[in-house]
């Protein structure tokens, strides 16, 4: 009866090692497989807010609205800093397109910030070069801004936008010939089948140059291609542009009701942009200065941290010229106690030669 108890008790003992062993691989295959469902979930999420990004930097130009919704939800949904610079570095394009030109400095300098220790990182040419343009919208160019020209996303955009705006310059000139140069160079960039920022400041252009030719109706179509686009971008500089061009065609065209109508909106969207101007010419300053401040900032700390290991290692170095001066001197004093006992006992052992030798001498004498 013992015997059988025996065996009971190891047989049980073998299925509760067995039950064990197959718990143990089961609860480390779950992890394996949770380790694995997070690190897939992490890499879509990824490959989710890139291609989001992406999304959001191609429409920006012709949809700032939604590009700067798409811009502002990914940074609620990310923590990594080259993201979220990102993302700040669209929505101030989307602000920069709809003349917001204090939020996008402000995103802009928000972006700059999240890659201080990515100095190298082409977005901080990106973020230069924007807040370079916004300095010379609001004729601040006096101010000294990190701009390294080179190449960059949306550099062709912003480039025929360089060329446009020089084509502006030369309508005040009424230098048609230099307007329709600039105009064709510009032209390969365009989209005029989806319009957008760019192509607002092209159709004003093509507007100008039919004004300047007495074309007074064809003007007008041009201007009014040119506000029905820009009503999508809702930029008030823009608007104040067009609608001070749509009064003047009204105006020659004897259509005062449409004069007075577009005479009155460009007047609103006058005091609009010089709030918007004055809003950002403060906001630069603000941004500049916050900004030289800290650099200020990390130039002292850097010379303090370097004045205080210099410091260190001064005192470090005394402080071992202290320590071997008196190793030295202790060497110094053992072996001039050692020559002195040396020197004694070389004495003592002459000695009892020197007495053997003087009786010598007297015995020989």
């Amino acid at each position: 009866m013992k015997f059988k108890l025996v065996g009971r008790n190891k047989n049980y003992q073998k299925r509760y090692i067995c039950q064990t062993l197959i718990l143990l691989m089961l609860k480390r295959r779950l992890i394996l497989l949770f380790c694995i469902f997070g690190f897939v979930s992490l890499q879509a999420q990824k490959t989710e807010i890139h291609k989001l990004l992406e999304q959001a930097s191609e429409m920006v130009f012709y949809n700032p609205k939604e590009a700067k919704a798409i811009a502002e939800h990914l940074l609620k949904l990310t923590d990594n800093p080259v993201q979220k610079a990102e993302a700040y570095y669209t929505s101030a394009v989307a602000s920069y397109i709809m003349g917001q030109y204090d939020e996008a400095l402000n995103q802009a300098f928000e972006s700059k910030k999240l890659l201080l220790k990515n100095t190298d990182f082409p977005l901080n040419t990106q973020n230069g070069a924007l807040i370079h343009r916004i300095f010379n919208r609001l004729q601040l160019s006096d101010y000294q801004v990190d701009y390294f020209p080179g190449s960059f996303i949306h550099q062709d955009i912003l480039q025929t936008e360089d060329l446009l705006v020089k084509a502006q310059f030369f309508a005040e000139e009424n230098l048609r010939d230099s307007i329709e140069i600039l105009l064709n160079q510009a032209e390969p960039s365009l989209n005029l089948s989806n319009p957008g920022y760019l192509e607002v400041m092209y159709y004003g252009l093509k507007g100008d140059l039919s004004f300047g030719k007495k074309d007074f109706s064809e003007a007008l179509k041009f201007y009014r291609k040119a506000d029905s686009v820009e009503t999508k971008l809702n930029n008030p500089f823009l608007g104040e542009e067009i609608y001070k061009k749509l009064t003047a065609t009204y105006l020659a065209l004897d259509s005062i009701v449409h004069y007075q109508k577009s005479n009155e909106i460009a007047k609103q969207l006058t005091s609009k942009s010089f709030e918007i101007e004055n809003k950002a010419s403060n906001q630069a300053y603000n941004l500049m200065t916050k900004s030289f401040d800290e650099s200020y900032r990390k130039k002292e700390n850097f010379y303090f941290t370097t004045f205080v290991l210099l410091g260190i290692l001064v005192i470090l170095g005394l402080v071992l010229k202290i320590i071997f001066g008196i190793r030295n001197k202790n060497k110094e004093k053992t072996l001039i106690q050692l020559l002195n006992y040396l020197k004694n006992h070389e004495i003592k052992a002459q000695q009892p030669e020197m007495e053997i030798s003087e009786k010598e001498i007297f015995l020989q004498r």
